[in-house]
């Protein structure tokens, strides 16, 4: 028997949700069409994976190469300023990522950026 509780959630024995008797396809051939298409999904499953590696990498390797070695597309022609950061491009500066994300209009309310900046 299936119930409504309080909390809006459906409570019910494991026999409610799950048939007693499940119908396979007897037939081979059938079976074979199945495991074909699986397996062809299993294989995409796996190539994504390997993309979102390779993409995850090559996100780091840019984050490395344009915010910790400075060489961001420019930097050739870049003026940079002694800070207590060490040397930085001019017009850049510290702080934290928060308020230059807020700066940005990533949050569009007052109320929403100021609850980010604590």
């Amino acid at each position: 028997m299936i119930q409504e509780s309080n909390g809006g959630f459906v409570i019910g024995s494991k026999a409610d949700f799950w048939p007693t008797h499940l119908q396979w396809p007897h037939s081979l051939p059938t079976q074979r069409k199945i495991a074909a298409i699986l397996s062809a999904y299993d294989d995409l499953i796996e190539n994504n994976l390997r993309r979102i590696k390779i993409l995850e990498e090559m996100a780091q390797n840019l984050y490395r190469e344009w915010l910790v070695k400075l060489r961001f597309p420019g930097h050739e022609q870049a003026r940079f300023v002694d800070s207590p950061l060490g040397r930085i491009p001019e017009g850049w500066g510290g702080g934290h990522y928060r308020k230059h994300v807020c700066d940005l209009g990533r949050w569009n309310t007052i109320k929403s950026c100021s609850r980010i900046l604590g």
